[in-house]
């Protein structure tokens, strides 16, 4: 093969190159799915289920967070779409049930500065794909058996961070519930239309 042919094809090759690693971007995560960190630990009625992936939606106006664990990946598109309303649902976009729980709650109790004694109650909201059932409850934080904030800090703003471990108990529909949950998270950089309806806004 001569010099020149050789040439001829390293130029075409680089636009080729260029085309491929310019489009592999596209399904590189975003910055909150390559940092937020988290993990969940549910149990119920003796049986337990491993959350590793989470997404969070923050409301600035009243700074308050939900933070929905999976026990399966969640596709961009459906954290986007959390991010912005704020629901978790029991299903995935494909139609399949999840097993996941969902927390919602004022870090700061209303406040954009968390703290672990700020957090007043807890919206908890468990599914397991396994039964397809949904179990929900608002727990008490100023009883320490309902729900406990071991570690919460963070700056509660678009684009904010917040991280922090709890552990609650539970139960629904006749079945007893416990979870731990810990996470480090980086809220999305747009509030959600909608939050935890009732947190007393200091800031």
């Amino acid at each position: 093969m001569s010099r020149e042919s050789v040439r001829r094809r390293g130029i075409r090759s680089v636009p080729i190159m260029a085309l491929f690693l310019s489009g592999g971007l596209g399904f590189l995560p975003s910055r909150a799915e390559a940092e937020n960190r988290c993990s969940a630990a549910v149990t119920r009625a003796g049986k337990k289920f491993e959350l590793r992936n989470c997404a969070v939606a923050y409301h600035s106006s009243e700074h308050s967070v939900l933070i929905w664990f999976t026990e399966t990946p969640l596709f961009a598109g459906e954290e986007k779409s959390f991010q912005g309303s704020a629901f978790a649902p029991e299903r995935d976009i494909h139609g399949k049930y999840l097993t996941m729980m969902s927390l919602a709650f004022c870090p700061g109790g209303g406040s954009s500065t968390p703290a672990p004694g700020d957090v007043k109650s807890v919206k908890v909201r468990i599914h397991t794909a396994d039964t397809k059932l949904l179990a929900h409850w608002v727990s008490d934080a100023t009883r320490a058996q309902e729900v406990t904030a071991e570690k919460m800090q963070g700056d509660l703003r678009p684009g904010g961070k917040l991280s922090g471990r709890m552990t609650g108990n539970g139960s629904s529909w006749g079945t007893t519930y416990s979870w731990l949950a810990d996470f480090d998270l980086h809220l999305a950089e747009e509030s959600s239309t909608t939050g935890m309806n009732g947190c007393d806004a200091r800031e």
